[in-house]
């Protein structure tokens, strides 16, 4: 797993996560097959962040270990209450996807990707 905290400036520090830290779970495919988890500080409304990820395959054809990717994952939120919302995008390889919703602490919906494809995504923060 990897674990990051975003400083002040945006930029990413190495380290164990601390207290005003969330947990970041991020999994999509048609069956959740691709997953991975990452510290962030916390995001307040008009707050965002980008931080490198590790995509971790965990799906079936994975007998000898997950295939580990790298990407990057980006958040905007923006609102507040009720009215908030979220916009989101993924990466890894050729692969970028956008989600866009209501923000809340569990998310599900489907993540616009190229060529018109439009793959299930969930997020949560905990």
């Amino acid at each position: 797993m990897l674990l990051l905290s975003l400083t002040q400036g945006g930029s990413a520090a190495a380290g164990a996560p601390d207290a005003d830290a969330v947990q970041v779970t991020v999994a999509m495919g048609y069956l959740s097959e691709w997953k991975f988890d990452v510290a962030v500080s916390k995001p307040n409304a008009n707050d965002g962040f980008a931080t490198p990820v590790t995509w971790k395959h965990v799906g079936l054809c994975s007998a000898n270990g997950p295939i580990e990717k790298p990407g990057e994952l980006n958040v905007r939120i923006s609102g507040l209450g009720p009215w908030s919302r979220i916009q989101a995008s993924v990466s890894f390889e050729d692969m970028h996807c956008t989600y866009s919703g209501p923000y809340s602490n569990s998310m599900r919906g489907l993540a616009d990707c190229p060529a018109g494809q439009r793959l299930p995504f969930a997020m949560s923060f905990h």
